[in-house]
């Protein structure tokens, strides 16, 4: 849906010219997509040593599942979820 709207906006910017408005479209999207394709590769990534993470503890695994493409990091894992951080937090701090 977004990369529709950024396509109707790119031609309503560029009523004169369709390879204009193509090209400001492409210029728009081509970072949140490559953003995606990168976070994509690192997930498939994760799932190739799947059989590791099944022998983590259920926190560590959660943690390593959530943060796996690379686009949830420890702060804003740490806003979306304070009382998950919370227990990985503490199991952490016990095992070192």
């Amino acid at each position: 849906m977004e990369d529709v709207i950024a396509l109707v906006k790119a031609l309503d910017e560029h009523p004169e010219s369709l390879s204009d408005a193509l090209q400001h479209y492409e210029a728009e999207r081509r970072p949140v997509v490559e953003k995606l394709f990168r976070a994509s590769k690192t997930s498939a990534a994760w799932y190739q040593d799947f059989a590791s993470h099944m022998r983590l503890s259920p926190l560590d695994f959660a943690h390593s599942y959530i943060t796996r493409s690379g686009r949830i990091d420890d702060a804003r894992l740490r806003d979306m979820a304070p009382r998950f951080m919370g227990q990985y937090a503490a199991a952490q701090s016990v095992a070192t």
